[in-house]
């Protein structure tokens, strides 16, 4: 069970640093609930996809090259390090009504599309995964262990952003997560680099 919690804990950690699936998510409230919440599911849907394409692609390597393995996972660790440095380090603010308002004119012809486009084309939900499942998920842990971590982050995701899409688009809400917005980011920020250092020094 430790293993899901750290992975539970990394992943909402990751989920509420605001990105690309939170603007698009809430850009896509703004239309209608019922757009926000479809959104989810197409992000949702974008996970899933990085996240079974890290499994394969981990247990493929692994049996086909030591070496190659071991030459990603410092990869990820190393980029996760740097990540978590630039988050941790992050001066910058997070002004949730400008980045809105740069996509609120944009038309919503497929939401769920939309978000799970979004969510594949993102290169870091890739690296992400990848790190977490070839550092916390052991040899040893069952396909159907697996299968279980699968789904809950497919759920996970989709709760989230379902309730993004829902409260998010009220202004007090997002007034708040404006002022708390630099404390998100360090906490990321450490976490991320905690991560990136236990993916590297790993045997």
């Amino acid at each position: 069970m430790n293993e899901f919690y750290i992975i539970a804990l990394a992943h909402i950690l990751a989920l509420i640093s605001p990105g690309p699936d939170t603007i698009i998510t809430i850009k896509n409230a703004l239309v209608s609930r019922k757009n926000g919440i479809f959104t989810s599911f197409g992000i949702g849907i974008g996970n899933l996809f990085h996240i079974i394409a890290s499994m394969l692609g981990l247990g493929l390597l692994i049996s086909q090259s030591v070496l190659l393995y071991s030459i990603i996972k410092y990869i990820c660790g190393v980029y996760l390090i740097y990540l978590g440095y630039k988050a941790f380090k992050s001066t910058t603010k997070f002004e949730m009504g400008k980045e809105i308002n740069n996509l609120k004119n944009t038309k919503t012809k497929n939401s769920i599309f939309e978000g799970m486009l979004n969510s594949i084309l993102n290169p870091k939900v890739t690296l992400f995964y990848f790190a977490l499942f070839s550092q916390v998920v052991s040899v040893q842990t069952t396909d159907q262990t697996k299968m279980f971590y699968a789904l809950y982050l497919f759920v996970a995701t989709v709760l989230y952003f379902t309730i993004v899409s829902i409260f998010l688009n009220f202004k007090p809400v997002r007034n708040v997560l404006q002022k708390v917005f630099g404390y998100i980011e360090k906490i990321t920020g450490a976490v991320l680099v905690l991560l990136g250092f236990k993916v590297i020094l790993e045997k």
